[in-house]
């Protein structure tokens, strides 16, 4: 059921303690609003002012309700903006964005629209005009995300505190060694009893989970805002160009100053600049961003993987090679690092494949086995001929199609060539007159594999001419007289 509260709450994190049901209101409201856009009561032919204020109603006490929900502002600002009503539009990016000055959904839909909306003059003093406009919802993001840090940080050392103050505000155990359990104690009882240095282990994987948790929200935190510098570094490159640092007219160049300068950024800004640089200008600045962040984040496997790629790129394959072997080897060092090794290993192995010698395939391939070994060989070595939309190393071609193409669970479309058993010689002449040849005696053979071909007995043939005559009298004759 739909629930409307005064008082608006946080949207718990997903997996925690009303996620559910925070999700489902969400859900409730989108189901109401669409309700209303699919125009039940055929308001839109008739009185379109109507059936936009009934939409907006919804909208409104929607974004009441779920005022900590950016998506809700996010589609109430697209209608508007759908259906002409500009005003009301920016109203909703410019509360929303009030009520949630993290979000970036919120901040990059206003500063799209400043862009777009923002007349195009003559002049420098236009161009620090439109770049301060837009900037504004990029800086105001900015600033809550970093507030935001030092509020995590901040909550570190309270948590922690608190651990300590509960544990030591406990009774403090006995120094005795524990005793052995009783006959007439449960063997349940003797595993509760509290030990000191089971309460220190329980203390101390508290304050790990603490510090733990902090650094996880810590790095979301700044991947976060590493993206918002780069959609702003995007921003002022299409506005103000390339600029450069501590000018009236920054463009990019700036930007990645004021980033740098005010740091917690991520290997993903300097990937982004540094690119921007390179097909934007063809500027050799490039390879000395990724130098530079090489040297910043030297165990940061994506970050060498992006270097990799524009060296390979811009044809550079020997620094490509020396920036694969030393990753490689700072990384494979250390036993936990080894894993972050193989995408690196299989973007070398393909190019290797395509472009390289055979000696250096193989001997890749050697050293992907012994630091993989749960990889079979036939992956590697099919590695080579394949692309992501074939493998011709796995491909089942159909040769015989009544044989390889037959549907489960029908019966066999092969036609079966049975033999029909051949019947013993001797049998055979007993039953049909089968007799010997004179010239060739009938072997007693069970087996037809080498049995020739044999002829069957005939009657005699008659005798011709004189002899013939003379027979045939003396049949006659004898015929008669036994007759009589």
């Amino acid at each position: 059921d739909l629930k409307r509260r005064t008082v608006p709450t946080l949207p718990p994190a997903p997996g925690c303690e009303g996620d559910d049901e925070y999700q489902q209101q969400v859900t409730i409201w989108q189901n109401w609003i669409e309700w209303e856009k699919e125009d039940p009561l055929v308001l839109k032919e008739e009185d379109i002012k109507a059936y936009r204020d009934r939409v907006l109603y919804v909208y409104r006490q929607a974004t009441m309700a779920l005022r900590f929900w950016p998506q809700i502002w996010y589609d109430a600002a697209e209608f508007c903006f759908d259906n002409d009503m500009e005003t009301e539009a920016n109203d909703f990016l410019t509360q929303g964005a009030a009520a949630n000055p993290e979000s970036c959904l919120l901040a990059f839909t206003r500063a799209d629209r400043i862009e777009q909306t923002m007349p195009v003059e003559d002049g420098e003093e236009s161009l620090v005009r439109r770049g301060d406009a837009v900037k504004e919802p990029y800086d105001n993001c900015l600033n809550a995300l970093y507030a935001l840090i030092d509020k995590i940080r901040a909550r570190e050392p309270k948590a922690i505190a608190q651990i300590k103050e509960y544990y030591e505000s406990l009774p403090p155990l006995s120094r005795e060694p524990t005793p052995e359990p009783r006959d007439d104690e449960d063997e349940d009882e003797s595993k509760d009893r509290p030990a000191a240095n089971s309460r220190e282990a329980e203390e101390k994987r508290q304050i790990e989970e603490v510090q733990k948790d902090t650094a996880t929200q810590i790095r979301t935190v700044s991947k976060t805002l590493s993206f918002v510098w780069i959609a702003l570094m995007r921003a002022m490159r299409r506005i103000q160009g390339k600029g450069k640092p501590d000018a009236p007219v920054g463009g990019l160049r700036n930007v990645f100053a004021l980033a740098r300068k005010r740091g917690r950024i991520t290997s993903d800004v300097y990937v982004a600049t540094a690119l921007i640089e390179y097909h934007c200008y063809k500027d050799p600045a490039a390879t000395k961003i990724f130098e530079r962040g090489m040297k910043l984040f030297p165990e940061d496997e994506l970050f060498a993987m992006e270097y990799l790629k524009h060296l390979i790129a811009t044809n550079d394959v020997t620094n490509a090679r020396a920036v694969f072997e030393t990753t490689v080897s700072k990384l494979s060092a250390k036993p936990e690092n080894v894993a972050k090794t193989k995408p690196l290993f299989l973007f070398i192995h393909e190019y290797e494949s395509n472009y390289g010698e055979l000696a250096q395939i193989t001997k890749l391939e050697k050293r992907m086995a012994d630091l993989f070994p749960e990889d079979p060989s036939l992956v590697r070595f099919g590695h080579r001929f394949r692309i992501p939309t074939f493998d011709p190393c796995t491909v089942r071609t159909i040769i015989s199609p009544n044989a390889q193409t037959r549907p489960k669970g029908s019966e066999s479309a092969i036609p079966s060539t049975e033999v029909e058993p051949v019947p013993n010689p001797a049998v055979l002449s007993a039953a049909t007159g089968y007799v010997q040849s004179p010239k060739r005696p009938l072997d007693n053979v069970d087996s037809d594999v080498e049995q020739p071909a044999r002829k069957l007995a005939r009657g005699e043939s008659p005798l011709k001419g004189a002899a013939g005559r003379r027979q045939q009298q003396r049949q006659r004759a004898e015929g008669y007289g036994s007759q009589v």
